[in-house]
């Protein structure tokens, strides 16, 4: 029952059904009882509880056998069928009947079309239905949508906005499309503050095209504050195929490990359980009393590992957390980052000597790379030694990976 919902059991003794109310649906007469129709409709309970002595209501709805819907609306059984499950989905949407859309959804063995759960969204959205359930559906198949002219440009920004907040970074949207459509739907140099402009692609945007917003007259930053905070390539974005990740301040162990895949990660020792590499695969918990660490025995050369399968990596940064004891200069000074491609030779990406960055207890630093064109689905960051050269103890709080990556 849903939340307006009467007790019908206990008003109707002996089951007896009186079909005291005629619903006229496209001009022909269905009789209902008030009592039962009105726990499935909110349409029909606002209006007896407005007009408690209302003998009839005429609705228009979409062609189709309403036989269903008044069996429904009378309490009895349905069984929708992927023939009039649009249909009946509209039909929900006009009586504002969450059991109808609950019954038929739960129903459903095949995926709707994009195209059909667009429509329903409106529909939902214009009956003050939640519309979600659909938007997600559009949303899966935005790329698609958008490449084939199937997503209009004008649909409500109210709806187009519930349809964006569904894009999850397994949808791999693509910003050059993004930039395209929302560009299509509205000038945000004249309307610097609609409410798409949270959901721009600034990622593909040129320093003019931002610095142009930035001075537009009546443009308030706070709408758009953390949109031009992850501007930098970001998780969830593609340019040419790849899924681009950059570092974000204060984010500085949010990129390709801990983001696109966790990857397979080894080591050449660990100090003892609990001190192995894995803990640099989880994300930091700052309330959390524990701080986690990896930590080798000690021997020259330590080393750990990450490997990616079927995945490549191009990386152009990279970045090292200290763990927290680094004062103590048990810290990397001289170490290199290699890669390679299944089990071909390690190639250099980049190496370091005599850093002192690392000597500040749980302290993060990024590292560029320069000139490294190759993908690699594995990365390898070998120490050669340790700021204090008493103690070759390989030990980091946290390594993250930033660049491209592309299935191989």
């Amino acid at each position: 029952m849903t939340k307006y919902s009467l007790n019908v059991e206990s008003l109707l003794p002996n089951g007896n059904v009186d079909y005291d109310f005629t619903l006229i649906i496209n001009d022909k007469k269905y009789m209902i009882n008030s009592l039962i129709a009105s726990t499935h409709s909110k349409k029909l309970f606002n209006l007896f509880f407005e007009d408690p002595i209302a003998t009839e209501c005429s609705i228009k709805g979409p062609n189709g056998d309403y036989g269903e819907v008044i069996n429904f609306l009378n309490g009895n059984k349905i069984n929708p069928s992927p023939y009039n499950a649009i249909f009946l989905f509209s039909v929900s949407n006009i009586l504002q009947s969450t059991d109808l859309f609950e019954i038929v959804r739960d129903s459903l063995t095949e995926p709707l079309d994009p195209t059909d759960a667009l429509n329903l969204c409106q529909e939902s959205f214009q009956n003050q239905m939640d519309c979600e359930y659909f938007a997600k559906i559009v949303a899966l198949s935005f790329n698609s949508m958008v490449s084939s002219n199937k997503l209009p440009s004008n649909i409500d920004h109210s709806i187009l906005d519930i349809i964006l907040q569904n894009c999850t970074p397994d949808n791999d949207i693509d910003p050059t499309l993004l930039k395209n459509y929302l560009d299509s739907t509205t000038n945000i140099i004249d309307n610097p503050n609609d409410r798409l402009l949270s959901l721009y692609p600034f990622s593909i945007c040129t320093i003019e095209q931002i610095n142009t917003l930035l001075n537009t007259k009546g443009f308030n930053i706070n709408k758009v504050k953390d949109t031009l905070l992850k501007r930098t390539l970001t998780s969830n974005c593609r340019v040419d195929n790849f899924s681009i990740y950059s570092p974000i301040p204060g984010k500085l162990l949010e990129g390709i490990i801990h983001l696109f895949q966790t990857p397979e990660v080894t080591c050449s020792s660990s100090y003892k359980e609990g001190y192995d590499p894995t803990v640099l695969l989880e994300k930091e918990d700052p309330s959390s009393p524990s701080k986690k660490y990896y930590c080798s025995k000690g021997g020259p050369n330590e080393w750990i590992q990450f490997k990616f399968n079927s995945y490549g990596i191009n990386v152009t940064k990279y970045a090292i957390k200290s763990w927290y004891g680094a004062s103590n200069k048990v810290s990397p000074s001289s170490w290199v980052l290699y890669g390679r491609e299944g089990d071909s030779d390690w190639e250099i990406i980049d190496s370091r000597d005599d850093q002192t960055c690392l000597c500040q207890d749980g302290h993060e630093e990024v590292f560029d790379v320069t000139e490294n064109k190759n993908f690699y689905t594995s990365i390898k960051l070998e120490q050669l030694k340790t700021y204090n050269q008493r103690n070759k103890v390989f030990a980091i709080a946290g390594f993250e990976l930033f660049g491209k990556v592309k299935h191989l």
